[in-house]
C-alpha cells in the first residue's frame, strides 16, 4: 500500500522548486531510475531514498520518514506543520531548543501589540 500524501508532496515540492526527476536525483545523490522506480511507485522508498529526499528539500529525515509511512506520526498531532516543528525540536541541542522556545515566546508577546522593528530586536535580545 502506498501513501499517495507522500508522493503528492514531492509532487509538490518539485514543482514549487520548479525541478524534475533529474535535478532531485542529482541532490539526492542516487540514479535517475533509482529515483523514478519511487515516483513510479515500482519500488517503495527506502530509508536512503527518505533520507536524500531531506537533504535535497532541506527538511529533517524524520519528517520525511513520516510523510512516507515509515514512522508513526506523532499521537495527537493532526496539523503537518506541528508535526515538522515536532520533528525539527527533537533534532536540535538543549541550547538551540532554548532559543527557538524563546524565539516563539517573542513572537507571541508581540502579536498582540508589534513594536517597531528596532524596540523588536531590543526585546528579543533581552529575553
Amino acid at each position: 500500500m502506498y501513501n499517495n500524501d507522500f508522493y503528492d508532496w514531492i509532487d509538490s515540492e518539485l514543482t514549487e522548486r520548479g525541478w524534475g526527476v533529474t535535478e532531485l536525483s542529482r541532490r539526492m545523490g542516487i540514479t535517475h531510475s533509482a529515483v523514478s522506480h519511487v515516483l513510479s511507485k515500482r519500488n517503495k522508498p527506502s530509508t536512503d531514498f527518505c533520507s536524500g529526499l531531506a537533504k535535497a528539500f532541506g527538511v529533517s529525515p524524520t519528517e520525511v520518514f513520516r510523510k512516507a509511512g515509515l514512522l508513526p506520526k506523532v499521537e495527537g498531532v493532526t496539523d503537518p506543520q506541528l508535526q515538522s516543528a515536532h520533528d525539527l525540536i527533537n533534532s536540535m541541542t538543549p541550547e538551540q531548543r532554548q532559543q527557538a522556545l524563546n524565539y516563539m515566546r517573542f513572537l507571541i508577546q508581540n502579536q498582540e501589540s508589534p513594536l517597531p522593528a528596532t524596540k523588536q530586536k531590543l526585546a528579543y535580545e533581552k529575553s
